[in-house]
């Protein structure tokens, strides 16, 4: 990753993988001036976050069909003129 934002113009390049590198490191990449490429290694804790159960298809017909439900214009009264 270093090498690709080197190449892409950055002069100034930091890697931090743990919290402590962060930490001192971080006055450092405040002083410099832009642009600064600055790549964290984040860790997850725990169990993964299951994937979801149907797809984002799926869910934006189920988003649609409830804001047409509950669309103002649907609870209009109907009129009786004819």
């Amino acid at each position: 990753m270093a090498q690709i934002a080197s190449s892409s113009g950055y002069e100034k390049v930091y890697e931090f993988d743990k919290l402590e590198e962060l930490l001192i490191g971080l006055e450092e990449v405040m002083r410099q001036t832009g642009p600064v490429f600055v790549r964290v290694k984040v860790f997850r804790e725990g169990e993964p976050t299951p994937y979801p159960e149907r797809s984002m298809a799926q869910s934006w017909a189920e988003v649609r069909e409830h804001l047409s439900r509950s669309s103002p214009r649907n609870k209009l009264p109907k009129s009786t003129d004819s």
